[in-house]
């Protein structure tokens, strides 16, 4: 497929699969005319980059992940490095959630204390 009926089946602009190209996360052949083709697989690995990098994992981190990706499997791989690498990402939210938290309660004590 072309990079446009990629970029409509994974719902990820053109520019955004070019980046990935360029970073060794995605794979195409060049055509004779120049176009890039792509295989059917790419799709879902392209959902996956972009459900990865929604979770925060970096373009590096996201060479393991792909690394041990089952065809057609998504919405994650489940190898046992991704899955390392997921328990210490929810480790890493988790915490972010704490420190949140106590921001919040911190701000809603100031708020709700009457000004001097």
């Amino acid at each position: 497929m072309l990079i446009g009926q990629l970029s409509r089946e994974s719902n990820v602009s053109v520019r955004s699969i070019r980046y990935y190209e360029s970073k060794g996360l995605v794979q195409s052949q060049r055509l004779a005319n120049g176009y890039r083709h792509y295989q059917a697989d790419a799709v879902a690995g392209v959902r996956i980059i972009k459900t990865c990098l929604g979770l925060g994992f970096s373009v590096k981190e996201l060479a393991s992940i792909l690394g041990c990706r089952a065809a057609g499997e998504e919405p994650l791989p489940r190898c046992d490095k991704a899955m390392e690498m997921y328990s210490q990402r929810l480790q890493d939210v988790e915490e972010q959630i704490a420190n949140l938290s106590l921001v919040r309660e911190l701000l809603q004590a100031t708020i709700s204390e009457p000004a001097v």
